[in-house]
């Protein structure tokens, strides 16, 4: 049988008695041996020796250090080491004590099962009912495990022969029980009734609890012993700590002040050749301090002269906002001159409107100045001159901080972006109402030639030869280039030769023939105006009448920054057709447009209900023609389309001027969400 927890604990007091009583043997040997105290003796007057010498006189911090260390080692090690001595026995303790309480609980439910088991059997000799003998049969099984185990954990010799005694007492008391289930099984119930009531049974079961509690009180008594032992373990392993921390806590102490008195002579030492040291470093601080006077004298001409050059404006203020920098870009835009600005509030020197509404925009020197951070000018915004010019502009408000951290001011960098701003609404995406196809080929001309110079993307017309017929005006803004070298001429030849490009030729000379349209054919090329592109190409083949060549239209995309952002936009340039010279060809190129242009294109009629709609505007929209032709345009959509602002264009607006150019509109549709549109 293996040892126990208890077993292991009382072996472990016997090792301890014997290893200490040998200590203190030897510890008595030495004390009573001459030869050995002589050799300590000597042992000290060599340290006090080597203490005088001019090494240790010279290394006094090491050597303090080092032995304050190695002592420190063998205080901590011998703490270490006691304490996981006792933590060994507390842990054996804590298992011994674990072990008893569990012997202690199986006691009890061995006692509670056999009142159980009683109980039960009581219950059916009186009712003959199978189940009240439940709690029978199942402390029946818990008896016998409870026995086994008691048997198997019981250590204590005295305790275990308890053990032994209760076994056949419990067992002729479950017999007894069974004997008189099995004759209440076969109505002998007056047999069964008279032998519970006869005194069979009762010293039986008392001779089982007698033997139960004597067992019960040794393992009690164990229980108390060996929290004794714990108890002890613990209190020791808090004295060995506690010894040790103050053993080392006075080891540092005097380290400490043989350390400070050795430094308070060596500090008198150097004192002398420390303060002529730092004469010398306070002269070559004070020339250094004179060079960089100089140098920040050459950095403030520096910054002055690159306020002056600069061609964005600046204006600079103090904490409390007044203006203290005004740079020319500044003045000029501004209307104000550094003399005249100077000292005054910058909102009054810097006013500026929101373009939409006109009204004053919040300044952005007030939140720099109370917050410490960036501020940006939001989007449509017009700096007012002086002289009541406007322009719009685009800056940026940053604080001036001092070496603290505190905001001592702001400075604001501006510039005009009214022409960029001109260049940006003619790169935006337009979608551009279509006119009713007229009647006439001179309508139709003038409608085709609408869309082509609205839609944004690259447009190109071929004949069957691959030459150049027609060019939008985006494709010449675009690649840059000029009518001039662009009519008339082979498409490969294009901006010397840049167009010679292999996947563009198997486009229009293999898979194009083949088929009547292609789209979205991407195309990656290095150009030397533009740099590197990704492009989208859409090619379709449009007949122009009985007798006459058919014609390739060339749409163009320039998808780069949308694979770069990866956002799924993409940017389409697509080539009108070639205007036919009679009103039903012309018709026809444009429809085609209309079905190539990837914009949503609607055509109104005077009374502003749905005359046409492109492809795109039924995709897109997610309508269909027979809820939309005919419509008046507000109506479409279950009115999703009664938008106050593309009232105001409709109706208010655009009977004053033949066109209009990018109206924003934001608006929430029911089946595609909020939406920011630009209508043309």
């Amino acid at each position: 049988m293996e040892m126990t927890s208890r077993q292991l604990i009382i072996i472990s007091k016997r090792i301890r008695i014997k290893v200490i009583t040998k200590a203190t043997a030897k510890i008595e040997d030495k004390n009573n041996n001459p030869a050995e105290t002589k050799e300590i003796s000597m042992f000290w007057k060599k340290i006090l020796i080597f203490k005088e010498s001019e090494f240790f006189k010279k290394n006094a911090y090491k050597i303090y250090a080092a032995s304050a260390g190695f002592t420190l080692l063998i205080i901590i090690s011998i703490v270490m080491s006691a304490s996981f001595g006792a933590i060994t026995r507390i842990d054996e303790a804590v298992q011994a004590r674990r072990q008893t309480f569990l012997l202690l609980d199986k006691a009890n439910n061995l006692m509670s099962d056999l009142v159980d088991a009683e109980t039960g059997q009581r219950g059916f000799l009186l009712t003959n009912d199978e189940a009240f003998l439940k709690p029978y049969h199942k402390a029946r099984e818990n008896i016998g495990e409870s026995l086994k185990e008691l048997g198997q954990l019981t250590m204590i010799g005295e305790a275990y022969s308890h053990i032994d005694a209760v076994t056949p007492m419990i067992k002729n008391k479950l017999e007894f029980l069974e004997y008189n289930i099995e004759l209440r099984r076969h109505n002998s119930m007056d047999i069964a009734i008279a032998n519970v009531q006869s005194s069979k049974g009762i010293p039986l079961m008392d001779s089982i609890r007698t033997e139960m509690m004597h067992y019960i009180k040794i393992e009690k008594n164990e229980l108390d012993e060996d929290e004794n032992i714990f108890r002890s373990e613990m209190s020791s392993l808090f004295a060995t700590i506690l010894t040790g921390s103050l053993f080392a806590i006075l080891l540092v102490l005097a380290i400490a002040y043989l350390i400070y008195r050795e430094t308070n002579n060596k500090i008198r030492k150097v004192v002398h050749l420390e303060t002529k040291h730092l004469l010398d470093v306070q002269n070559d601080i004070n020339k250094q301090l004179q060079q960089a006077n100089n140098a920040l004298q050459i950095s403030e001409e520096k910054l002055i002269v690159t306020l002056i050059s600069i061609g964005d404006g600046v204006i600079a203020t103090d904490v409390d906002g007044n203006v203290t920098i005004l740079n020319p870009c500044a003045e000029e835009l501004t209307g104000w001159t550094q003399a005249e600005a100077a000292g005054r509030p910058a909102e009054e020197v810097f006013r500026i409107i929101n373009e939409d509404n006109r009204e004053p925009a919040t300044s952005p020197f007030k939140d720099t100045l109370a917050l410490g951070t960036i501020q940006l000018l939001v989007n449509h915004t017009v700096l007012i001159s002086r002289t009541g010019g406007e322009c719009a502009i685009a800056d940026s408000c940053a604080p001036i901080c001092d070496r603290e951290g505190k905001v001592v001011g702001a400075v604001m960098v501006f510039r005009d972006v009214t022409e960029r701003r001109e260049i940006e609404v003619g790169l935006e995406k337009t979608r551009k109402e279509l006119e009713i196809i007229k009647k006439t080929a001179d309508d139709s001309i003038e409608y085709s030639e609408s869309i082509i110079n609205t839609v944004r993307e690259s447009l190109i017309v071929l004949d069957q030869d691959l030459r150049v017929v027609s060019v939008s005006r985006s494709f010449y803004e675009f690649f840059k280039v000029n009518p001039e070298d662009t009519i008339g001429q082979l498409i490969y030849d294009l901006g010397n030769k840049q167009w010679n490009i292999p996947k563009l030729r198997e486009l229009l000379e293999t898979i194009l023939p083949q088929k009547t349209t292609f789209d979205n054919y991407e195309v990656e090329h290095d150009f030397a105006t533009i740099g590197r592109r990704i492009m989208l190409l859409n090619a379709r083949q449009i007949e122009r009448g009985s007798g006459m060549e058919r014609i390739i239209l060339l749409a163009i995309e320039d998808i780069t920054e949308r694979k770069e952002i990866e956002t799924g936009l993409e940017k389409t340039r697509k080539e009108l057709e070639i205007i036919k010279k009679t009103a039903d060809e012309f018709s026809e190129y444009s429809e085609s447009i209309i079905n190539t242009v990837r914009e949503s294109l609607i055509a109104l009629d005077q009374d502003l209900r749905v005359v046409s709609v492109s492809r795109s505007f039924y995709e897109f929209f997610k309508v269909n023609p027979e809820d939309t032709i005919g419509q008046l345009i507000y109506d479409l959509g279950n009115k999703q389309w009664n938008i106050p602002k593309l009232r105001e264009l409709l109706e208010t607006i655009l009977p004053q001027k033949t066109t209009f150019d990018n109206y924003e509109v934001v608006h929430d549709f029911a089946t595609i969400g909020r939406r920011i549109m630009l209508l043309n």
